[in-house]
């Protein structure tokens, strides 16, 4: 999930949720992940607080890092503290 340019250095990708899904040939089927605040939040060690800041996230979906076939642009429009 690529984070919109923050306050702090951040990985161009954070892995944030995954399912292992096993399909013959030509199957589909829904996944669905959920994404809580806490996934959009990095840590602030002066705080004391997670702290989600507003921008837009990139969702990305794929077999592996280098195969990420399908994306969403997420935004977010509120900042938020969560509590450790």
């Amino acid at each position: 999930m690529p984070p919109p340019p923050t306050s702090v250095a951040r990985p161009r990708r954070e892995l944030k949720g995954f399912a292992k899904v096993t399909l013959k040939a030509g199957a589909q089927r829904r996944v669905t992940l959920t994404l809580p605040d806490r996934d959009f939040a990095w840590f602030s060690t002066a705080r004391a607080k997670w702290i989600v800041e507003p921008g837009q996230y990139g969702i990305e979906v794929g077999v592996s890092a280098a195969t990420l076939p399908l994306s969403i642009q997420l935004v977010r429009t509120t900042q938020a503290e969560l509590a450790p």
